[in-house]
């Protein structure tokens, strides 16, 4: 496996991209509608790789589930513009908002766990049917949340005022969400480090640690609050250093291999034996096989007819 050009430049867009969104968090600080532009900024990026993946992916399975994961993403962003920004003086909508946030919290670590399950699962071959018992119980939990307001299970409001604001008291069904989230968190890891570890060469198995080592640390200090020291907000709210996390994960495993995807081509068409080359519109050479040679030996006459075949352009 070897990074190409193209993937090195499109990490570091993405690293790049990801950074520019802490630094506008800074930046922004009290400016009106502060929250919504970043949501919407980091909303935009995740549709951006989307498009990348349902051009790249080649197994309808993993594509899908990913594309499942980028609308659980989006709507994760929606609800917190909805909440933060449209309705941040209505009470009961902002409680069913904060109960809607169990929607793509629980969804995310389901899709994430059957991605890992398939990733190197042949495509005749399904999952056992002992798995859907994981849904079941992911809506059943999503339905106890929303359901909250007749049994007061999963939160309480001692305070007579029914909203997330740090006086509510957390009930049972809380804690039963909590481990079923990020115990498939800890499953899809365990899942992906195995797979990672059996199909991945070993100076390449580091690319998927990477992005858990860091999502890792950003949550074991994040109750610390170590970033109003230095600054008036957090750099990197929790939902977008998840969703940073996750995209991380997959294109590693994407880049490593795991999951199949139209990629490399570059690489392979480099190293033919044959002579050939693909040129621009403007005749400037995009890539060349090992056994061509330029300039051309060809004359003039031909190259003109090469450039006016329709297939020329990359």
């Amino acid at each position: 496996m070897l990074l190409t050009k193209a993937t090195k430049r499109n990490i570091a867009f993405f690293s790049a991209a990801f950074l520019l969104g802490g630094v506008l968090h800074v930046l922004l600080y009290g400016v009106d509608f502060a929250w919504c532009i970043m949501q919407l900024y980091y909303g935009a990026l995740t549709i951006v790789w989307a498009i990348t993946v349902r051009t790249r992916i080649t197994d309808h399975r993993l594509r899908s589930l990913m594309l499942g994961i980028v609308a659980c993403m989006l709507l994760y962003y929606i609800l917190q513009i909805s909440r933060y920004e449209l309705f941040w003086l209505n009470i009961t909508v902002r409680r069913v908002l904060w109960y809607a946030f169990y929607i793509p919290t629980t969804a995310l670590p389901l899709l994430a766990f059957f991605i890992a399950c398939f990733v190197h699962r042949p495509r005749d071959m399904s999952l056992p049917r002992r798995y859907d018992l994981l849904i079941v119980m992911g809506v059943l939990l999503v339905l106890g949340v929303f359901t909250n307001d007749l049994h007061f299970a999963f939160a309480s409001f001692p305070s007579g005022v029914m909203d997330s604001n740090g006086q509510e008291k957390r009930g049972p069904l809380y804690y039963v969400t909590f481990v079923f989230i990020y115990g498939l968190y800890i499953l899809d890891v365990l899942i992906i480090l195995r797979k990672n570890h059996r199909y991945v060469a070993r100076k390449y198995r580091w690319i998927a640690v990477l992005p858990l080592l860091i999502g890792g640390i950003y949550f074991l200090l994040y109750p610390l609050d170590i970033d109003y020291m230095f600054f008036p907000t957090r750099i990197w709210q929790i939902g977008e250093m998840q969703a940073f996390c996750i995209i991380a994960v997959l294109e590693a495993c994407i880049q490593t291999g795991m999951i199949p995807a139209n990629r490399g081509y570059e690489l392979l068409f480099s190293a033919a034996k044959f002579p050939a080359v693909i040129l621009d519109g403007t005749g400037g050479v995009v890539y060349q096989t090992a056994a061509a040679q330029l300039p051309f030996a060809e004359s003039e006459k031909y190259k003109a007819r090469f450039l006016s075949h329709p297939g020329r352009q990359r």
